[in-house]
């Protein structure tokens, strides 16, 4: 079973996102592996160079996340 949220590409965006999810994960004690961030399409049409960090730092922490296209959920 996951937790799944979804984010938005404002969110995705702030400076602090991924530092605020390890913050959250430890704070309620989240199996990092169980969490799933699903975000929003809109996300890839920023600065693709800070998306794929923050995805990367993500995944580092054990995050899960998924592209969200409104109905289809492609896992990224």
């Amino acid at each position: 079973m996951f937790l799944a949220v979804n984010i938005s590409a404002h969110q995705f965006m702030m400076p602090h996102f991924v530092k605020s999810i390890e913050i959250l994960v430890c704070k309620y004690n989240i199996n990092p592996s169980r969490l799933k961030l699903e975000l929003t399409e809109s996300v890839v049409l920023n600065d693709i160079n800070d998306i794929v960090a923050k995805m990367d730092e993500l995944r580092t922490l054990g995050v899960r996340l998924s592209l969200d296209d409104f109905g289809t959920v492609i896992l990224v």
